[in-house]
């Protein structure tokens, strides 16, 4: 990763497991060399249009990474300040505040079965 550029490397036989193994993702087309796939970060059982799927996944997964993170850091520090009593008016006991993580699990479970819903190939499988 020189200068901020990510290597995304596409191999299919064993004379590209190194080629696989040295890039930022390595990825393995049609192949049954067993080299290559224990190298390999993703293996594509098509052609490809594979990889224009698996860049899809991955930006959709980023994008979900993001949002829970916010979400989570945004709900537990009002939850915190809410069980140390920091409101003057409103207060709960820190049991509650405990309970209360449900609701911040909740839309990230929510955000991540929408995951299947990002279009992908019908023979792609992405580890």
């Amino acid at each position: 990763m020189d200068n901020g550029k990510i290597a995304l490397f596409c191999g299919e036989g064993t004379n590209d497991a190194i080629a696989v193994a040295q890039a930022d993702v390595g990825v393995q087309i049609e192949s049954f060399s067993d080299v290559t796939r224990a190298t390999a970060d993703v293996v594509l059982l098509s052609n490809l249009e594979g990889v224009v799927n698996l860049l899809d996944v991955s930006k959709a997964t980023f994008r979900r990474i993001i949002f829970n993170f916010i979400w989570s850091a945004v709900y537990n520090v009002f939850a915190i300040l809410l069980a140390g009593g920091a409101f003057v008016k409103v207060r709960i006991p820190p049991a509650y505040a405990g309970l209360g993580e449900i609701v911040s699990v909740m839309p990230v479970i929510a955000a991540a079965l929408t995951m299947p819903k990002v279009k992908q190939g019908s023979k792609e499988v992405v580890r």
